[in-house]
């Protein structure tokens, strides 16, 4: 039927988890034209680590612009950049924070003491406070997911596959990473953000 969204076999055509080579590293990558605003990642993603309700990991968002009557509205759905120069880690006084060798900048819960310094220093607005366990808390990608060969939960649970998971070249993304950029985000710049986003081709 037309304007109906086809889910059939979405899930076994899903591309699979590729191994790394030598300086890559795993990157979000989130296609802003695809989403549909469905907040399917978010759901997925609370559900898969346990998070509380006033805990996100992933978030999704609207941008609106253009002027009238040629207005638009797109969605931005967000979770950790895994920078390659990540603030939370570089501003955590008890090394709470730890780039892997696979890129993800993982959270040592046992080694935080809750000070927020992480939360002021993202421009991302990434690392959130537990409500109750007086930590920090942060998307790992689904690391335990990754380990064996699995997507994230909000790859797996996107029903248009907005939301992807990639190898990027490290040292050339050092050189050229204008993808991370996207309408009301802070410039990668400021940590080398590696989420690449794909913003529809009109705008």
């Amino acid at each position: 039927m037309k304007g109906v969204l086809d889910l059939t076999g979405t899930h076994a055509e899903r591309p699979a988890l590729l191994p790394l080579d030598a300086g890559e590293q795993y990157r979000f990558s989130f296609d802003m034209g695809a989403c549909i605003g469905c907040h399917s990642c978010e759901v997925a993603c609370a559900e898969q680590n346990g998070l509380p309700v006033d805990v996100a990991w992933r978030r999704v968002g609207e941008i609106e612009g253009g002027e009238y009557p040629r207005t638009r509205r797109f969605h931005l759905s967000m979770a950790c950049n895994h920078c390659l120069e990540p603030t939370c880690l570089s501003g955590c006084p008890t090394e709470a924070y730890v780039k892997l060798s696979n890129g993800i900048v993982q959270h040592l819960a046992d080694e935080c003491i809750g000070c927020g310094y992480c939360t002021w220093n993202c421009p991302y607005e990434v690392p959130g406070r537990h409500p109750t366990k007086r930590s920090a808390t942060k998307c790992d990608m689904c690391l335990p997911r990754l380990e064996v060969g699995d997507l994230p939960a909000c790859v797996d649970a996107c029903p248009t596959r907005a939301i992807t998971v990639e190898k990027v070249d490290v040292a050339a993304w050092r050189l050229d990473h204008a993808q991370a950029d996207a309408p009301n985000l802070p410039p990668a710049d400021i940590t080398l953000s590696t989420t690449r986003v794909v913003l529809p081709r009109d705008v």
